[in-house]
């Protein structure tokens, strides 16, 4: 069980987060509602990370042979591993080797937008990797993607958009590697990892 400290603290980020969210819903430019909904999920994410890991907002990933992920909504990355590139006085290009997660926020989590989640973590998967930055032939922190939505378009008994994610995801899958009691192994596993 968490600790009650930690566990109240973070209820409460998050239910500020929720209604600071439905304010935002009040404003009609959706690009800007957005933004500021994916400056929410990075605000109750920060308070938990160290200071060597960063949180960014509105970022592309790269790799070292010219790939590069479509804008993924909320990123965190380790500042240690490689340094990011600053516009603005904001990261706004990481290299995939730094990135731990990138995570996707939706309004309304829709069928729509779980593909368009899907093909978002396609593209981040199949990212190369530095062999240099490997061990093992493991990326030091492949990125799991992630999705999170304020709000679906499921409704009634039986509704559940685990479901409806895995369920699609299914077909979305990619080489990995794994270390099961101390061997490196190739498995498949999907782009959106949850």
């Amino acid at each position: 069980m968490a600790n009650p400290v930690y566990r109240d603290h973070f209820t409460a980020r998050i239910k500020h987060a929720v209604d600071q969210a439905r304010a935002a819903g009040r404003i009609e430019h959706r690009g800007i509602a957005g933004q500021v909904r994916e400056l929410l999920v990075a605000e109750i994410l920060r308070p938990a990370l160290p200071p060597h890991i960063g949180i960014e907002t509105g970022v592309a990933m790269v790799d070292h042979v010219g790939g590069e992920s479509p804008e993924i909504d909320v990123v965190v990355y380790d500042e240690s591993v490689l340094a990011p590139l600053f516009y603005n006085d904001r990261p706004k290009v990481v290299p995939v080797d730094a990135c731990i997660y990138a995570i996707e926020v939706k309004t309304r989590l829709t069928a729509t937008e779980v593909s368009d989640t899907l093909a978002k973590a396609e593209r981040i998967a199949g990212l190369s990797y530095v062999e240099e930055l490997m061990e093992s032939g493991r990326p030091y922190s492949r990125v799991v993607t992630a999705l999170f939505a304020f709000n679906s378009d499921l409704t009634g008994p039986g509704a559940d958009d685990v479901q409806r994610i895995t369920d699609r995801r299914g077909a979305h899958r990619h080489p990995e590697i794994a270390c099961i009691e101390g061997q490196w192994f190739n498995i498949e596993a999907p782009a959106l990892k949850v």
